[in-house]
């Protein structure tokens, strides 16, 4: 190698250069019902509360199922 002669430059590459990365498409399940929860609000608030149902629990709780 002290001919002159260079070394060969080795490129380091990574899979994700060739291939995309994966990544799963499923939502949290925190993020799941934080959707839930405002598309019911904004149901509520918009005055559409079409499938809505309140339901009385033991006589003191009041529920709104979806």
């Amino acid at each position: 190698m002290s001919n002159g002669e260079t070394k060969p430059t080795q490129r380091n590459t990574q899979m994700s250069e060739f291939f995309p990365i994966r990544r799963s498409e499923r939502k949290p399940k925190t993020t799941l019902l934080q959707e839930r929860q405002k598309e019911i609000e904004e149901r509520i608030c918009s005055g559409k509360e079409e499938g809505l149902m309140v339901c009385t629990l033991m006589t003191q709780y009041y529920r709104l199922l979806a």
